[in-house]
């Protein structure tokens, strides 16, 4: 099996080359991923199995405050990126797509407003993919022990923390067959547990009745 990430330079994505050394990092700096034509030509290149996708960005701020330019940034770099890395593994054949949201996706934050939103959009992206046929997965981790979290939040309790090796399991049940096309898993830590919630494909026809 091969597996094909972007957003290589990731503790989330060495972590998976420890796992399957079969496994193709490309760093952020390697590819802009919201551009398609760079994305498709490195799935074109080594012909993978399975893409997944940890590249992304976050830029804290209020609202009010936060430059529109950054802003559009995390757009851009977490759900338009998202965007192509699907297209290009679609229109490639690869078989399974992985992308990575966040428990942030599941509702809107303070400071966060744009990771929010676009991890919204990713969750979004991963159930239509499901539906439309396309094997598909979308992993929202909370708080991951990893270098970007803390620069964002240091001298946070690493043991409230989920590993690496935590989202990396579920990763390879997704690609095991072990989850179903388009759903979104969410993995928390409450205390020093942790849990797993699954959102098949279409959770909006429980809440909205259709």
């Amino acid at each position: 099996m091969k597996i094909l990430v972007f957003g290589g330079g990731s503790d989330i994505a060495k972590e998976i080359q420890v796992v399957e050394k079969n496994t193709v990092l490309i760093a952020h700096d390697a590819c802009d991923i919201t551009q398609p034509e760079a994305v498709a030509s490195f799935i074109s290149r080594y012909k993978p199995e399975v893409v997944i996708n940890c590249a992304g960005t976050l830029k804290t701020e209020l609202i009010a405050k936060q430059k529109f330019s950054d802003w559009k940034d995390q757009i851009n770099s977490n759900l338009v990126g998202s965007f192509n890395v699907a297209q290009a593994s679609v229109t490639h054949g690869v078989k399974t797509v992985i992308l990575i949201g966040s428990a942030a996706g599941l509702y809107g934050k303070a400071r966060v407003s744009a990771y929010s939103a676009s991890k919204a959009g990713v969750i979004s992206l991963t159930q239509s993919l499901g539906m439309e046929g396309i094997d598909a997965y979308c992993i929202s981790p909370g708080g991951v022990d990893t270098k970007m979290r803390e620069a964002y939040y240091p001298g946070e309790n690493k043991k409230l923390r989920l590993s690496t090796i935590d989202v990396v399991k579920v990763i390879f049940n997704c690609i095991q067959g072990k989850y179903e096309p388009g759903d979104n898993i969410i993995i928390r830590k409450r205390g020093y547990r942790k849990i797993i919630r699954v959102d098949k494909g279409q959770p909006w026809k429980e809440y909205f009745r259709i």
